[in-house]
């Protein structure tokens, strides 16, 4: 399998499964398998192995596609900033709390260091915007994390 980077995965084709379309399962699994056999053979050096974790892992997928919270996804999309990802938001998000200095996000390619370093030079989020996203954590994310720390 040759991996050819990472697909779109929307909020349409996990509530499709969630209502039972196989067809949207396989999607998912088809848009994703070749990432998940990929990372598990350079970890592994197994192609047996890794076939074992690629089936593993959509084991588990398929199983905890109910726990999704995709109402605190789609309330946060409208505030992404133009010409911004979610992920390069939820950077600037942090960055704006006076106790964060810095944040190491990961990447595995230059230009994903690229795209969390252009979450630095975006404008700080209004008190509106923060407001917003405090009130889509406390309604959807809070009682699952709040008490682990």
């Amino acid at each position: 399998m040759k991996y050819k980077g990472k697909p779109q995965l929307d909020s349409t084709l996990i509530r499709r499964c969630l209502a039972g379309d196989a067809n949207a399962f396989s999607q998912i699994f088809e848009g994703y398998k070749n990432l998940v056999f990929h990372t598990a053979f350079l970890m592994l050096d197994s192609a047996d192995d890794a076939e074992d974790v690629l089936q593993d892992v959509f084991i588990q997928v398929y199983r905890s596609l109910h726990s999704y919270d995709l109402e605190a996804v789609e309330e946060l999309h409208p505030l992404v900033p133009p010409n911004a990802s979610m992920a390069q938001m939820a950077l600037r998000w942090i960055l704006m709390f006076e106790a964060v200095t810095c944040t190491i996000p990961g990447a595995k390619r230059p230009s994903q260091a690229e795209d969390n370093i252009r979450a630095a030079e975006l404008p700080p989020l209004s008190e509106a915007t923060m407001e917003q996203i405090r009130a889509i954590y406390n309604r959807h994310i809070r009682a699952e994390v709040h008490g682990l720390w």
